[in-house]
């Protein structure tokens, strides 16, 4: 796998870019909001990858267009790229703290510290934690008026279709309507999806899945087709049940999660996957499994001995959190195992960011822009369109 490694060095907690900010989570429990160009902009880069360079790590996604991609099918232009990004990607770079002055734009004290999650939605940013979940306004600055719109233990949360699912540990899955303005909101209206333990959630199109490692491989909550009519208030999108993991997958262990149009299931000798549709789905035959599993892969995989605590997608592969290490399944068959982090984030919906991999450590944040698989073909990789959510070789 290739990648850009760019490090920011610092006590952090947590990091997450949106819209061209950098948002990083202090020790001291603080959120410093940076002009994320402009720390890219202030890296020493070569007049040869500079433009690369910014590209990777601004605009990514970009990359994957079906125009970009169509150049790349030169053998010799392809070849030219390949040269530059081993080039790029050869060196590990790093902010300075100067930089990092210069481009801080606000800050804020934080509602939340330690939180266990954020996520980002309509210019909003939402924090979890044992207190609940709170919102703020994003944008070029920070809002300092945060205000809690859930008050229940939130491990994790996650956001789509104008609602925000949250993994609430042993009080199960819940699930709330969201409002871009907090003076929307009309007192307590979230819902409970399952009493079942939800460690992490995920979205896997409109129907919400939850992880566990506690034995369980997760479950999958189904709704209605939503309208089509995203204006509509609620959608029509209304709950049909929930179906077991181990009816998804013929596993006796592991750890289930969704990213995009994916459902994952990690497991001790390798990697499943379904492409998931339940826009296939028919009236009257509930969740429809059988219609909204459009595809099914496996992909071996030795050397998982030690328990999952977490996982995620994105373009550019898997992100599995062992015990004592994370683990990168990258979609052209490599892997690499980075240390213990503090916490860790991919961009799996991220306009700007789908292939980046944000990793915190005590002392600094490594920001990983991966770039191998803008030249894989085929199944493997985008070759001449729009980039899969999780591919793997």
């Amino acid at each position: 796998m290739q990648a850009l490694e760019l490090r920011i060095p610092g006590n952090y907690w947590d990091s997450l870019l949106y819209d061209g900010v950098l948002y990083l989570f202090t020790r001291s429990g603080e959120i410093r909001a940076h002009n994320w160009d402009q720390l890219v902009a202030s890296v020493a880069w070569s007049d040869d990858t500079r433009p690369l360079a910014m590209q990777f790590l601004t605009r990514g996604k970009a990359w994957y267009s079906a125009e970009l991609q169509a150049v790349l099918r030169s053998p010799t232009t392809a070849a030219h790229f390949e040269r530059l990004v081993s080039e790029l990607t050869k060196t590990r770079r790093s902010v300075t703290h100067d930089a990092l002055r210069k481009s801080l734009s606000k800050s804020a004290a934080s509602p939340l510290y330690p939180h266990s999650d954020v996520e980002t939605y309509a210019n909003n940013v939402f924090m979890s934690g044992p207190e609940g979940v709170y919102q703020g306004a994003l944008g070029t600055k920070v809002d300092y008026d945060f205000a809690r719109v859930l008050d229940a233990p939130a491990l994790r949360v996650a956001a789509s279709y104008r609602r925000l699912a949250v993994a609430a540990g042993s009080e199960g899955l819940l699930e709330k309507p969201l409002a871009t303005r907090r003076r929307d909101y009309e007192g307590d209206d979230s819902r409970l999806l399952s009493e079942r333990y939800a460690q992490s959630c995920s979205w896997a199109r409109f129907d919400v899945v939850a992880s566990s490692h506690r034995g369980d491989l997760g479950y999958l909550v189904a709704f209605t087709k939503p309208e089509r009519d995203r204006t509509a208030p609620d959608e029509g999108r209304d709950l049909i049940g929930v179906v077991n993991a181990r009816a998804l997958f013929d596993r006796p262990r592991g750890y289930m999660f969704a990213a995009g149009d994916q459902l994952i299931l990690v497991h001790e000798s390798g990697v499943d996957l379904e492409s998931w549709n339940p826009f296939r789905r028919r009236e009257g035959y509930g969740a429809d499994v059988e219609r909204s599993v459009v595809g099914r892969r496996t992909f071996s995989r030795k050397g998982f001995t030690q328990g999952v605590l977490d996982a995620g997608g994105s373009v550019f592969g898997i992100v599995v959190e062992h015990d004592n290490d994370l683990e990168v399944l990258a979609s052209d068959g490599t892997s690499k195992r980075l240390p213990e982090p503090v916490n860790w984030r991919c961009f799996p919906r991220s306009a700007r960011y789908v292939n980046h991999l944000h990793v915190t450590y005590d002392d600094h944040v490594r920001i990983y822009a991966y770039v191998h698989d803008y030249f894989l073909r085929g199944e493997r990789g985008p070759a001449t369109g729009k980039p899969k959510q999780v591919v793997l070789a």
